[in-house]
């Protein structure tokens, strides 16, 4: 009961769950559910992300062997992804991962924002456009009236 409390409280443990499977003799760390992730645009999408990966591998995600006891060292490598994806590629299996760089941003920050930060950035190009246009028509102005100019009226000419 201690240890369950002492994750509540602990607010850097992730609210997801990791399966720790034995594959060929060796300990992995699985999580299906942040591999089929939900899109903000509602996309059906894969990532194998979190597929068979080792402690180190997911240190950044979670200490889950240094919190809970009897969990086993997840260190293997033979059914790591890469093996795992040169076997189903050589068998025709493999369905590459349709979660894109665009399904990731638009996930970490959401479309509204993702929307209003291309609108200030066009804002801001057509500001900039704007700019180069009226310092270029003020240096063509500036360099019209530093031009001499000389009226010959055809009184003058005829008498040249």
């Amino acid at each position: 009961m201690d240890t369950q409390k002492q994750l509540k409280e602990e607010s850097y443990i992730n609210n997801c769950a990791w399966n720790a499977v034995y594959l060929g003799g060796e300990w992995y760390l699985i999580n299906l559910g942040l591999d089929d992730p939900i899109t903000t645009t509602g996309k059906e999408a894969l990532s194998y992300t979190y597929f068979n990966v080792t402690d180190e591998q997911a240190s950044n995600l979670t200490a889950i062997t240094s919190r809970l006891p009897g969990i086993p060292k997840c260190t293997g490598t033979k059914y790591c992804l890469s093996k795992v994806q040169a076997d189903l590629e050589a068998d025709g299996l493999w369905e590459k991962s349709s979660y894109n760089i665009i399904d990731k941003i638009l996930d970490k920050y959401g479309l509204s924002v993702v929307l209003i930060s291309i609108g200030l950035i066009l804002l801001l190009v057509v500001m900039f456009i704007k700019n180069i246009h009226k310092s270029r028509s003020k240096k063509k102005k500036e360099k019209v009236k530093k031009t001499k100019t000389t009226v010959l009226t055809t009184q003058s000419w005829m008498q040249s």
